[in-house]
């Protein structure tokens, strides 16, 4: 099977050539959904050079729909020849049939998602809003976590924070589960530091508001408007996480400080989650270094999680003020920062000026994290995964001020 992309009006004209069968459904699934993820919501099928339609070819279509459907996009099948018409008539998905005249000489040239660059659209927010910085500093790597450190955070539908801490509202109980943690828009992403590394999740649910004790963290109360959309149809290279916080500070005027939430899909993960809690250490550990850290910390050893959909919290600045949890995004970065990433499911998400809140409530509300870490930049002579990025999404920003 041969399939051409072409762009006709506002939607992408899908042309396939040959069988849609057991041979090529999964093949046709697959191409047509690398466009669907970036971007591609409204797709005309141009079916006059489809031979063959089996059942196991409308499943595929099927999926495609389905996709679709969850943000608002359109399906439309033009061109049927009049078997492949009635095969779909017949199965109850005439809906999709269109009697569009479908005219090749108004479509663009032929597109493939690999001749396409790194795309972003700024939807700016419609009044200037800030945030405070906050901060809990109770806890130092690697120092011994002394009996009362730490901080209650409840979740609040705009408190956005990441740190290491446990579930619960006093460090009694949780000290052995002391894990990375992400907090966004009313609910809570754990990492409980266990041998099964089984990520944990809290949402908020009716009258009940997730609460963390927190060792160190680092965040704020508001929520962020600034909408940026990027999208990488190559697919190949992703925007990284430094190259989405220069976009963010290039659109926020004189801001030093942004916090900053992003969704999308990824092209690849680096970075660590610890695998014991801190409450274990000792008085005679007060500093760390390889090979001793891998008792501690699990690094990823590859770009992970690819084609996976992130939950990223952080905050950037371009003056650090000596501020310990904020580190060069890369070596030859002018922009610190501190972020923490959820990895669940991939799902779609709608075009254009999505809200970070109504987003993040249909994240988490659907299938389990299958990870919380720690996001860092591996810039080793040798063997280096470099940075963390993310093929298509949304990242949200505020002005934060200290």
């Amino acid at each position: 099977m041969k399939i051409n992309y072409q762009k006709y009006q506002s939607q992408l004209l899908v042309t396939p050539k040959g069988r849609l069968d057991a041979t090529w459904s999964q093949h046709f699934h697959d191409d047509v959904l690398t466009h669907i993820r970036t971007g591609e919501h409204q797709i005309l099928i141009d079916a006059k050079d489809l031979e063959y339609l089996s059942s196991i070819g409308i499943r595929a279509l099927m999926m495609l729909y389905r996709e679709l459907e969850k943000v608002q996009g359109s399906f439309q099948i033009g061109n049927a020849r009049e078997d492949i018409a009635s095969i779909l008539s017949l199965s109850g998905f005439d809906e999709w049939l269109s009697e569009t005249t479908i005219n090749v000489e108004h479509c663009e040239a032929s597109i493939n998602a690999s001749q396409q660059e790194l795309q972003f659209e700024h939807f700016p927010s419609p009044e200037a809003t800030t945030a405070k910085l906050t901060q809990v500093e109770d806890w130092q790597p690697w120092q011994r976590v002394a009996e009362h450190c730490g901080e209650k955070i409840v979740a609040d539908r705009d408190v956005f924070s990441v740190g290491v801490g446990a579930a619960g509202t006093s460090l009694q109980l949780p000290r052995e589960h002391l894990g990375e943690f992400l907090l966004a828009g009313g609910h809570a992403a754990l990492n409980p530091p266990d041998a099964k590394k089984r990520p944990d999740c809290l949402i908020t649910c009716g009258g009940y508001q997730p609460a963390l004790h927190a060792i160190t963290a680092l965040g704020w109360k508001g929520m962020p408007s600034n909408c940026l959309r990027f999208n990488d149809p190559q697919g190949t290279g992703g925007a990284s996480l430094s190259r989405l916080a220069q976009e963010a500070f290039d659109r926020a005027g004189d801001a030093s400080a942004l916090g900053m939430v992003l969704c999308g899909e990824i092209d690849g993960l680096v970075g660590v989650s610890l695998v014991k809690s801190p409450a274990f250490l000792g008085e005679e550990e007060q500093a760390m270094d390889y090979p001793q850290l891998k008792e501690w910390l699990l690094f990823c050893g590859e770009r992970a999680y690819a084609r996976e959909l992130a939950v990223v919290v952080g905050v950037v600045t371009r003056s650090p003020d000596a501020n310990s949890q904020l580190r060069p995004l890369t070596s030859n970065s002018q922009i610190f920062g501190h972020f923490h990433a959820a990895v669940f499911p991939h799902q779609l998400l709608s075009n254009g000026n999505i809200p970070a809140s109504e987003t993040l409530d249909k994240i988490f509300n659907g299938p389990p994290p299958r990870d919380v870490m720690h996001l860092l930049s591996d810039e080793r002579p040798e063997g280096s995964l470099g940075e963390s990025s993310l093929v298509s999404g949304a990242c949200w920003f505020i002005d934060l001020q200290n």
